[in-house]
């Protein structure tokens, strides 16, 4: 069989924020770009969010290039309007995604690629990868997990607190998802238990009139231990100390867990007066199910209504391209941006490194980068 010609193609995997500013950056350098989403909507993980959800970035801090999010949207843009804006910046730069196109394996393919598709084969000199962080919801391995009668949910199935007034309910997970649903829960009526392993970094979304991730931006450059140390007195000015409530003070400093763990800090908007006003309580990690209770890490037994895992997401790229020795331990490539594996050539990863200055904000940076050095590379080429 004759190989589809792959000259001058780039294939962007993901229609969600990465793929659509990295095929808006590709499109105006006469490239020839085929952006494959397996969902079939433009931004689809953002879509099946929790109605809570606003962004922790600042709107002006949170753009995708070419393209400003509008004024109208407030400072802490919504769930629905940030994907209102992914449809409109699809629009605005003519992309054509690909809906209903999963890519199941990438394989090296001459001095290109072939990619594995539900739809079938497409070949490309260039392959982005971005389908981000979020690709697979995780569930822990809870030992009794599956004996558990009562309702037991990821994050991803939340949507508001409406069917739990009333109730007993147990979030698990520190990220900014359980913090947010904990404090939803909390607000509208719920009895809810915080399930921790590691006490997080919690800072304000914004204190005295200026967002957190403004102050992550200005100390990025810095050392982790210099932006431990003063991340560690912001925080004890804005939000303070929260261990006689029942949540001990991290253990690692803000910038340190982010680089070694890849942890983001808490950015609170409402979790902290909760915790202090009893509205949540702090407990120790789970360690089993039974039918109607859970087990936690001190030797107490709890019985919730539900239990509610934010137990995060993986990237999931194994299948697709674990096979190219890119990844780390954690599923992660070891490559971002501009960069390239020197095993992988010519595929690059956008939106898979989460600095304390806003994932989004580096994707806004990484795409023309990306588009800029592989539009150079093609014109070598020819």
């Amino acid at each position: 069989m004759t190989a589809p010609d792959a000259s001058g193609v780039v294939a962007v995997i993901g229609g969600g924020p990465a793929g659509l500013a990295a095929a808006a950056m590709l499109k105006p350098r006469g490239l020839r770009v085929r952006v494959l989403e397996k969902a079939d909507s433009i931004g689809a993980r953002w879509r099946g969010h929790y109605d809570r959800l606003h962004l922790h970035t600042t709107r002006s801090l949170s753009a995708l290039p070419g393209l400003s999010i509008p004024p109208e949207y407030g400072t802490w843009v919504a769930r629905d309007d940030f994907v209102q804006y992914q449809e409109r910046y699809a629009a605005h730069h003519g992309l054509e995604v690909e809906l209903g196109t999963a890519v199941e394996r990438v394989d090296r393919e001459g001095h290109g690629w072939r990619l594995h598709t539900s739809k079938g084969d497409v070949a490309a000199t260039y392959v982005v990868v971005g389908t981000g962080y979020n690709n697979a919801a995780f569930l822990p391995p809870w030992p009794g997990r599956e004996r558990f009668s009562r309702e037991l949910i990821h994050s991803h199935r939340y949507r508001n607190a409406e069917p739990y007034r009333g109730k007993r309910v147990l979030v698990v997970g520190t990220g900014n998802s359980g913090a947010e649903i904990a404090t939803d829960l909390a607000e509208h009526g719920a009895e809810v238990w915080w399930s921790f392993r590691t006490p997080p970094n919690i800072l304000p979304r914004a204190a005295f009139g200026v967002a957190t991730q403004r102050l992550g931006i200005l100390l990025r450059p810095l050392s982790p231990a210099v932006v431990d140390s003063i991340a560690a007195g912001y925080g004890w000015v804005t939000i303070g100390s929260l261990a006689k409530f029942g949540l001990p003070r991290a253990p690692r400093g803000l910038y340190t867990a982010v680089l070694r763990d890849h942890v983001l800090p808490i950015l609170d908007v409402g979790l902290a007066s909760a915790i202090r006003a009893g509205r949540v309580r702090p407990v120790p990690a789970v360690e089993s199910f039974d039918e109607s209770s859970v087990a936690l890490a001190d030797g107490q037994r709890i019985v919730p209504d539900a239990v509610v895992a934010c137990t995060g997401y993986r990237p999931a790229l194994e299948p697709m391209v674990g096979h190219l020795g890119m990844l780390d331990r954690d599923g992660v490539p070891t490559v971002h941006g501009p960069s390239e594996h020197p095993e992988a050539p010519g595929m690059f990863f956008l939106g898979y490194n989460n600095p304390i200055s806003g994932n989004l904000r580096e994707i806004a940076k990484h795409a023309p980068a990306v588009a800029a050095l592989i539009a150079g590379r093609n014109a070598a080429r020819a």
